[in-house]
């Protein structure tokens, strides 16, 4: 097994230890939370596919699997990284918001943007 599989193994060994810990205790219903916790099964589910994308990519070169789960990886990066930085605006900018117009107005930007860096990306599966 190669090196970056094995680190990719155990960290998704220890990525389901920290989600049996954290779905297992009672937690308050903020949006923090909620984040976090998607981030969480996010991060399993990436794992998950860059687990496969090592295993299946050296054995079949060109394949159709190989190319459909580099292109899964790619998806789950861009979401990863706009959930992430939803989360970190959420906590850093918790105190700031003057209640719902704020928080709206940076859920709206963050959704478009979100949609406009996603029909980019499926343009570029599409045609590259």
């Amino acid at each position: 097994m190669d090196g970056a599989i094995s680190f990719t193994v155990c960290s998704l060994f220890f990525s389901f230890l920290l989600t049996i810990v954290y779905f297992s205790k009672k937690r308050l219903s903020t949006l923090e939370n909620k984040l976090y916790a998607i981030l969480i099964i996010t991060n399993l589910v990436g794992l998950i596919i860059h687990i496969l994308c090592g295993v299946v990519t050296p054995m079949i070169d060109g394949d159709m699997r190989s190319i459909i789960f580099s292109k899964l990886y790619l998806g789950y990066l861009l979401t990863w990284i706009m959930l992430f930085t939803i989360y970190i605006f959420v906590i850093s900018r918790k105190n700031d918001f003057k209640k719902n117009n704020d928080e709206n107005t940076l859920k709206k930007y963050y959704i478009k943007l979100f949609i406009y860096v996603a029909i980019i990306y499926l343009i570029c599966c599409v045609f590259l």
